[in-house]
């Protein structure tokens, strides 16, 4: 079995906030790698999102969503 990790972070912290373009593209790239690997009953694609257990678009795209809390964690990040 292959597994194709799809990461997502649908409330971003950094850039531009632009919350219906981000689920947009979401939305269609995601559906486009699902189209080409449909036929393919060795590869699983998952859907990882980062920003806590609810209900969201990503339920609705026909594929294993995996809801985890790390955009909660805020990091420092050194600039030298």
């Amino acid at each position: 079995m292959i597994y194709i990790i799809i990461t997502t972070s649908i409330l971003n912290k950094q850039g531009v906030k632009n919350e219906d373009h981000r689920e947009n593209r979401y939305t269609e790239c995601i559906q486009q790698l699902l189209d080409l690997v449909e036929n393919d009953p060795l590869i699983k694609p998952i859907i990882v999102e980062n920003n806590g257990q609810r209900q969201t678009f990503l339920d609705d795209l026909n594929c294993d969503v995996v809801y985890t809390d790390n955009n909660k964690k805020d990091f420092k990040f050194f600039r030298g």
